[in-house]
């Protein structure tokens, strides 16, 4: 087991790194940004932190994508050279966990690059800084590893489709996405006050009273469930193997 985990890792090194100079790109840019703001526009300089809010964003797309690539594009690879497909799922679960934390160890610097910035070029901005509204180390812990384990069960689920289904698979989970993301709106349009006399609208009306009812544990542990049942999907995938070249 231990020899698949290194082996992944060897194998994928570069994919590591690479991601680590598109998130000190991203920062960099996010930095560069703040500065024309702050120096082209004038006004009264403030904490906007583009450096971390660019890193963040590169960072959540890599960590979807990058482990998605490895499950998808190294399985039938690893399986041809003799490869178990336990083995190989434990050494991908690895190096993607491995990656994810690189990736937010990373957005964590981009936060120290951000407050390194207004200190040396706003020095007046960043003595406005409120340090008692700054969560606790605990907090930001727990979330990073909630992120982490989030990230690391879609990465595998999504990976696992890519591997089954190839382009279906992305065509169908793009349309589903691009489904949800209208359907809100489209349901707030069509339901919206002025028309609450109409059957959609009484019937987001009561659906938007029993959401409102249940208290916000209820969807953490909905969002978990699911989120763990997408991992465990696709796990099943893999372990199951759909291998549709090699022998």
């Amino acid at each position: 087991m231990w020899k698949s985990i290194k082996r992944e890792i060897s194998v994928n090194r570069d994919g590591l790194w690479q991601t680590e100079l598109i998130l000190a790109a991203a920062c960099l840019v996010g930095e560069i940004v703040a500065f024309c703001l702050w120096h082209f526009v004038g006004g009264e300089p403030e904490i906007i932190p583009m450096g971390t809010i660019l890193t963040t964003i590169a960072a959540a797309v890599c960590a979807v994508l990058f482990p998605a690539y490895y499950f998808s594009c190294g399985y039938e690879q690893a399986l041809t050279l003799g490869c178990t497909r336990g083995r190989f799922l434990v050494g991908e679960l690895a190096l993607s966990l491995l990656h994810i934390v690189l990736l937010m160890a990373t957005a964590g610097l981009a936060v120290l690059a951000d407050l390194g910035f207004y200190r040396v070029f706003y020095p007046q901005a960043y003595e406005r800084i409120d340090w008692e509204d700054a969560p606790p180390v605990t907090y930001l812990l727990l979330a990073a590893v909630v992120a982490a384990a989030a990230l690391l069960c879609f990465g595998l689920f999504f990976g696992a489709l890519l591997q089954r289904w190839g382009k279906r698979a992305f065509w169908v989970l793009w349309g589903i996405g691009m489904g949800l993301s209208y359907l809100g709106a489209a349901v707030e349009h069509l339901g919206g006050a002025d028309r609450e006399d109409s059957l959609l609208g009484r019937m987001v009306g009561s659906v938007g009273r029993v959401l409102a009812f249940l208290p916000a544990a209820v969807y953490i542990c909905l969002g978990g469930a699911a989120l763990l049942a997408a991992g465990v999907f696709g796990a099943v995938l893999l372990l199951r193997g759909s291998i549709r070249h090699a022998v």
